[in-house]
């Protein structure tokens, strides 16, 4: 019995090593860094997802839109301070529907750039991705599978990411 406890004990604090939370942010160890979500949301689990991806039809509208979100976001000495790596970047993800309403947002924060992201940070980027709706006639909805059409009036889903820093955008104010 003393043995099952002790067990339970040591599972208890290895596991709340692992998995940090900040308060508004829980921080969870990834082989890239960590894995970043929101403690007042749960992720959002859509069953029997429709097999559709979003292909973007302007590239230099997508990026511009979501980096226009993280500048207005993030202090800039923190946006200069980022890790620029060929092997990543820290990034935003974010659940989309096919209105062009972000639904959840995550992060994937580079180990070396951890020290940057605080809450106040992790929750202006997270409430100002959430507020943004994203022009939809720059995106085309297109079935993964050709022999099966998108359905007119339906919701859609896409989940996709972008980095902190996207390539081109290292110094642009």
């Amino acid at each position: 019995m003393k043995r099952n406890i002790l067990i339970f004990i040591l599972f208890s604090v290895s596991f709340s090593l692992y998995s940090q939370e900040t308060g508004k942010f829980k921080f969870k160890p990834s082989t890239f860094g960590y894995y970043v979500s929101p403690t007042f949301e749960k992720e959002i689990k859509i069953e029997n997802r429709r097999k559709a991806y979003f292909y973007v039809l302007d590239q230099a509208y997508y990026n511009d839109f979501f980096y226009d979100i993280i500048k207005k976001s993030m202090p800039r000495e923190v946006l200069d301070s980022l890790t620029v790596s060929e092997k990543g970047r820290s990034r935003a993800f974010f659940l989309m529907d096919s209105n062009g309403k972000i639904q959840y947002v995550s992060f994937s924060i580079r180990q070396q750039d951890r020290h940057l992201f605080t809450d106040d940070i992790l929750l202006v980027l997270y409430q100002n991705f959430k507020k943004s709706k994203f022009d939809m006639s720059k995106i085309e909805i297109r079935s993964i599978d050709p022999a099966r059409e998108i359905e007119k009036g339906k919701t859609y889903y896409c989940t996709s990411g972008v980095p902190f820093i996207a390539k081109g955008y290292e110094h642009k104010p």
